[in-house]
């Protein structure tokens, strides 16, 4: 297991980062793509869960690694990229896809300037629907159409 964590100057744990032996061997083979978010709050803490997630050849999900955080800023989200970089042996994702954070994406291009990076559908189609809530709503017909073209694109 590789286990990774940062303290502030009180001594009070900020950042932990995880990645087990048999999700490293996944990363080797399976880790061209990964999915990065850290849109989950689940304690009372208000930290960041931040899993590095991928599929494998059978469409299966694998959890590459796991970090739990203390804030969203550039400087946490490089450190952690670094981190993730050196716990998989130098290897960085070819594409990364994340939801549309701005430290997120500044940190991205200075630790992985190879990686093509993408935004979640999930999050670009949740702020459509905000956008268009009163068109879609209101017309079934272009809705339809719409989730249509997004959804079933023959093109890139």
């Amino acid at each position: 297991m590789f286990f990774s964590f940062d303290a502030d100057e009180d001594n009070k744990v900020r950042n932990i980062f995880w990645s087990y032996g048999v999700s490293r061997s996944c990363y080797e083979e399976y880790g061209d793509v990964v999915r990065f978010d850290t849109t989950y709050q689940t304690n009372r803490y208000n930290l960041k869960f931040a899993p590095f997630v991928g599929i494998n050849g059978h469409g299966d999900n694998l959890l590459f690694a796991g970090a739990v955080l203390s804030d969203e800023t550039i400087q946490t989200f490089r450190c952690l990229f670094s981190t993730f970089r050196a716990c998989m042996s130098g290897k960085a994702p070819i594409s990364i896809v994340t939801d549309q954070d701005g430290a997120m994406r500044v940190a991205i291009e200075q630790e992985f300037p190879d990686a093509t990076h993408m935004n979640c559908l999930f999050h670009i189609m949740s702020k459509a629907e905000i956008l268009l809530g009163t068109t879609l709503s209101g017309n079934p017909k272009f809705a339809m159409d719409f989730y249509d073209i997004v959804y079933n694109c023959l093109t890139k």
